[in-house]
């Protein structure tokens, strides 16, 4: 995705995308998101896994919130495909964890400028904090039965400064 202004212009993947993957920051992103998806891409080696990444302009107040605005995003996403909505959003796929290939839900999560930085591990330990991504149960609370289509309101988020 490149700013330009107040708009978003796509960019076009030269792969096809097995759905979209959610990206959240505490810092400001810098306007032209080349590095940042660089970075991101490092994460997915295998062809037929790697996302679009869809980058949020708010700054969450933490993980969980993060977690919990993905989970409504993934829900509201699949009661739209069900709906029959023409050109619905992609829907939000699961991913393996790491540590043992299980699916689960996943974002992103970026905590500093850290990201300009690739892979160079002496740079990263002087940079700040990495980003965390976040692996998650995809299911709602079982003492919840609806999807609160309502985004959050702003005011509920701390921007970054």
């Amino acid at each position: 995705m490149k700013m330009t202004g107040n708009k978003c212009a796509p960019t076009r993947p030269s792969w096809s995308p097995r759905g979209a993957g959610a990206v959240y920051s505490r810092v400001p992103l810098d306007d032209d998101h080349e590095q940042l998806r660089e970075y991101l891409m490092q994460s997915f080696i295998d062809e037929e896994l790697k996302p679009l990444f869809e980058i949020y302009s708010y700054c969450p107040p933490d993980a969980f919130a993060c977690i919990e605005h993905n989970r409504r995003e993934i829900a509201c996403r699949k009661q739209l495909h069900r709906s029959g909505v023409e050109n619905p959003p992609l829907l939000i796929p699961k991913f393996p964890r790491r540590n043992d290939s299980t699916l689960s839900g996943f974002c992103i999560l970026i905590r500093s400028h850290s990201y300009r930085l690739g892979q160079d591990e002496d740079w990263l330990a002087k940079a700040g904090e990495g980003s965390d991504l976040l692996y998650f149960n995809c299911s709602f609370s079982s003492t919840r039965g609806d999807v609160d289509e309502a985004q959050p309101a702003p005011e509920a988020f701390v921007l970054a400064t």
